[in-house]
């Protein structure tokens, strides 16, 4: 009997859900939409009853299409976003709506948090305070609501809320609680010296399981809400960011994600302890015992082509239109945009700056330079930031052999190009590396359908197209990379 895998990521602003068999193949896949809720200025909520009608919209849907047997659906495991708040009281019910990790309400509690405690949590964490962390998001509910705060029974992860739903079950894993500002991330536990510090009773945390480990069994009440199997086995799960990782097959340091999404994201794995003390990183338990996953940022990278596409495209009302004329123009500008250089700073910058106030910029321009030169440099440009960020990770990144890169901004074969020959490094362009087929395969993992994430990443992580950098290029922006360094001033 052929067995198939679910796998769930409640993200920020939808849910998706991926069927995988078990050899890998994506098979189906669903998704259902929801808005954040921001009911005064820098909040940003989820009514529970959103995430809870997507999870049920979406896993409906999975297996219909296909008409397999609700038995042979082997296991289900979840990912998703990070370092939000949800609140039940002591019948287990919500006490408000979650509290998501953009929600910016707790920057004096930030401050507070700098200024007395920073680096006794930056060495046991190994994560730098802001307002996307949970501790002030705590720290502000005690001050502003103390009424609600003393009526919380269990504060959970939004996925874990989810597999509450699914199995009635209050836990989490070690990746979200890494996320917290309460996690110690060498020992792998809940960090008592800084609860005692802010007075949150540990009692009111989950238990953290591995990701692989079998969290619960779904409910008679999913059950029949879904039409899967009442008994299912639910595992742990993890957070979005990891579980792409473990679908783009990224198991050691050897290499490295890069997103290109509206941000860009640069990760790594590390097995040496000493490479997470750093204060300008983000970083996250992993699957693997004794492995961190290292996280950092840009602000704006598809965001600044975006921008170009509106200022300098508008002609063509289609996107997709003005993307393959602004592709078209900038590939017959030669490496370098003849010295122009371009500052991706139109949201301030995130690593290697940390500097809201940081703003973007043209230098070098000419009467010469044409729209195919902005559109080249701005490409360049964010390229050039990616490189920038990507040395907080320190020497490691040089040593990294290849990179595997996903997010919308790999439909852009020019853009990728430029990437892989500012970095000097080849790549390869990932199909079925969501973070909903990173959760089926946790579900692999632990149903026994896989034998380990080795066997799970040989299995289903799919590598469609390698690219190799241009060695002539990248002699090319080794210079002006250098121009680009001096000219900041930084």
């Amino acid at each position: 009997m052929e067995k198939y895998l679910i796998g769930l990521d409640l993200g920020t602003s939808g849910c998706k859900c991926s069927l995988i068999n078990t050899e890998g193949v994506v098979l189906n896949e669903t998704y259902s939409a929801y808005s954040p809720v921001s009911r005064k200025p820098g909040y940003m909520e989820q009514p529970l009853a959103d995430w809870v009608n997507a999870v049920f919209t979406c896993l409906k849907d999975i297996t219909g299409t296909r008409n397999i047997p609700p038995a042979e659906i082997a296991a289900l495991a979840v990912a998703g976003q990070m370092r939000g708040v949800v609140l039940l009281n002591k019948e287990l019910t919500p006490l408000c709506d979650a509290i998501l990790w953009n929600d910016i309400r707790c920057s004096a509690e930030v401050e507070l948090i700098k200024k007395h405690y920073h680096q006794q949590i930056l060495e046991l964490t190994c994560n730098p305070i802001n307002t996307m962390c949970t501790l002030p998001k705590l720290m502000w509910l005690k001050k502003h609501q103390s009424e609600l705060w003393n009526r919380i029974y269990k504060i959970l992860y939004p996925k874990d809320y989810i597999n509450y739903i699914l199995t009635d079950e209050i836990k989490t894993d070690h990746s979200d609680a890494s996320g917290s500002s309460y996690y110690n991330l060498k020992n792998g536990n809940w960090e008592k010296a800084i609860l005692d510090e802010y007075s949150i009773p540990e009692n009111l945390l989950p238990e953290i399981l591995d990701s692989f480990n079998v969290l619960g069994r779904l409910n008679r009440e999913t059950a029949v809400i879904t039409g899967l199997p009442e008994g299912l086995p639910v595992i742990a799960g993890c957070s979005d960011g990891t579980a792409e990782m473990l679908a783009l097959g990224i198991l050691d340091e050897r290499e490295c994600k890069i997103r290109l999404g509206t941000s860009a994201a640069v990760s790594s794995i590390t097995n040496n302890y000493n490479n997470i003390l750093n204060p300008k990183t983000y970083t996250w338990a992993y699957f693997q015992k004794g492995k961190w996953m290292i996280d950092l940022n840009t602000r704006s990278c598809a965001y600044s082509i975006e921008w170009l596409r509106k200022c300098c495209y508008s002609e063509y009302p289609e996107p997709v239109d003005a993307y393959i004329k602004m592709i078209e123009e900038a590939s017959k500008v030669n490496a370098g945009a003849e010295d122009l250089l371009f500052y991706p700073y139109l949201l301030g910058e995130d690593a290697p700056y940390w500097d809201p106030g940081l703003r973007g910029s043209f230098t070098g321009l000419m009467g010469s330079h044409g729209r195919g030169h902005l559109a080249r440099a701005v490409m360049e440009g964010v390229s050039f930031s990616i490189k920038d960020a990507a040395t907080v990770i320190g020497p490691e990144f040089e040593k990294l052999e290849s990179v595997k890169l996903t997010g919308g901004g790999v439909k852009n074969s020019l853009w990728v190009k430029i990437l892989l020959s500012v970095l000097g490094k080849d790549g390869y362009i990932c199909m079925s590396s969501g973070s909903s087929v990173g959760a089926a395969m946790l579900a692999g993992i632990g149903s026994g359908i896989f034998k380990d994430t080795d066997d799970a990443a040989g299995k289903c992580s799919s590598e469609i197209k390698k690219l190799e950098h241009i060695g002539r290029d990248t002699k090319i922006y080794q210079d002006k990379y250098f121009r680009y360094k001096e000219n900041l001033g930084l």
